[in-house]
Parts: structure tokens; sequence; C-alpha cells
């Protein structure tokens, strides 16, 4: 008997002859990168999906949290979770950030609200919480000591794409959201990510440091010092999303069965029942 390979998981993909035809359309046009009309209808398409206003398409999602440190001015202390991928950390590092690890509840292995505030001083500059498995924070929690202190909040949302909260993304709490499209989320671009706010000064700020501190007219106004280097892809690789993978978001997101919502609540739901302690009844 042959072995078979068991993934951990594997991407959902679209039809091939789906993502081929919208191929032909960016070999017509001849445009790759930048602000290309495949990322404007994928930001556009996955913002009606989800019911979010401001959706700001990049590389992936530790680019995100970076792009969002830097919108927010940060340098100083961020609080944030142990348990968490390497990313988390790596971006507020790399902004010149230090990270100070707040402790998790045992019962949603998300941080610990009701111990950030010890972990408060004068350099104290935001909270940087993780949606584990895209189960959400204590959002309210959060907010409140956020607001209390004067501090700003980024949520790390790399698994919490179709995750809601009092029948809300919850990718539109926060200062800003930052989520991952990488092929093993719920929703992939194959590489991918995003940073989701309200706030529409700070959206027009994301899009600013995504295109090397341009605005609209091309001007140069915004510091553009996001020190990133991956493997062999430099900056012009780590921001801007190639209209060959947002074609893979398109289609995939057009194809899947059922609301991103819905699905994030059944994985959630396993995360409970198998992942949890037993005394969990949340």
């Amino acid at each position: 008997m042959q072995d078979k390979t068991i993934y951990v998981t594997q991407p959902s993909l679209a039809p091939l002859d789906e993502y081929v035809e919208l191929l032909k359309g960016v070999w017509e046009r001849g445009i790759l990168t930048h602000n290309g009309p495949l990322v404007q209808q994928f930001e556009n398409d996955l913002s009606a999906k989800l019911g979010i206003k401001n959706f700001v398409a990049v590389t992936n999602g530790t680019i995100a949290l970076q792009m969002a440190i830097k919108a927010l001015g940060l340098k100083g202390e961020i609080i944030t979770t142990p348990f968490t991928w390497i990313a988390t950390v790596s971006a507020i590092k790399w902004e010149g950030c230090t990270p100070v690890f707040c402790d998790i509840e045992p019962d949603t292995l998300n941080i610990d609200p009701y111990k950030i505030e010890d972990l408060i001083t004068e350099k104290t500059v935001a909270i940087m919480p993780v949606h584990v498995f895209g189960n959400p924070c204590d959002v309210d929690a959060i907010d409140a000591i956020a607001t209390k202190h004067n501090l700003k909040v980024i949520y790390d949302a790399a698994h919490a794409i179709g995750s809601t909260y009092k029948g809300k993304s919850i990718l539109e709490f926060g200062d800003i959201s930052a989520t991952s499209l990488h092929a093993t989320k719920l929703l992939n671009t194959g590489e991918g990510g995003g940073c989701v706010t309200t706030n529409e000064e700070l959206h027009e700020k994301l899009k600013r440091i995504r295109f090397f501190g341009h605005n609209e007219e091309k001007d140069i106004v915004e510091d553009q010092t996001i020190a990133c280097r991956i493997g062999m892809q430099v900056q012009v690789g780590r921001r801007i999303p190639h209209q060959v993978l947002v074609v893979l978001g398109i289609v995939t997101a057009e194809k899947r069965p059922g609301s991103l919502p819905e699905i994030t609540m059944d994985i959630t739901g396993l995360v409970q029942r198998f992942c949890l302690p037993k005394n969990n009844h949340t």
C-alpha cells in the first residue's frame, strides 16, 4: 500500500478555467502590479462580501501589520500575545517598537484583557491582540482599556477574514485590523493580506504607504522607510499585490460555498470542541 500524504490544510481553489479567463485580461492590459483594475475589483468585491467599507489589499499579513504600525506613527512598547505566529512579533520589531507579552485566556487562547493594564507603562503606545483561530478577542474590554489609557489598537486578524461580532465584521474593530490571505487561510490569494479601518484618513494613508508614499497625484507625501526584506523579495514585492494573485482571490471568493462568517463559525466551533479545555462553555 502506497503511503498518502495527509496535509494539515489545503487551499480552496476555484475551477482553473475561471482563473485562466480572468488572466487573459491581465495579459491584454499588461498591468501586473500597483493599483490595477483587478486589485480594485478584489478590494470592492471583498468589502461587499464582508460588509466592510475600506479594504486595502497588500502582499501578505506581515506587511499589513507593519503598515498599520507605520500608519499610526507608533514608536514604543506594544502589548501583544505570546500565543501567535512569529510574524506578529516580527512586524513590531521591524517597525522599531518593543513587544511586551501579555498572558492569554485558557478558554479562548486569546489575550487576557484583564492582565493588560498591569503591563502598561509610560512607553506603551498600543495593544496588538490576535483573534486566535478566528475566534474574536474581547474587543469591548480591549477598547475600554485603550480609551482609558489613550492607546492605539491594531488587531492581528490573520485568521479572522470572515469572523463577526454583534453582527459586524471583526475587521472593523480597533484602529486598524490586519488580515492574511495566505494559502492556508479561509480565503486565499496564494500570498496576500490586507488592512481594514473605518477611519477615512487612515484608509487614505494606508493606500499611500502601500504605494511608496505617493498620493493620487503621484507626489511623495509619506515617509517610506519600511525596512522589510524576506528571502529574495524586496520592498516592491512586499506591499503592492500582484494582479495574477488577486485573480485567485476573486474567483475563489465567488465560488466558496456558504458565507465566510458561516465557515468561520464552523471552524471556531471545532476548535472549541477539540482544542480547548472541557470546562469551556462559550
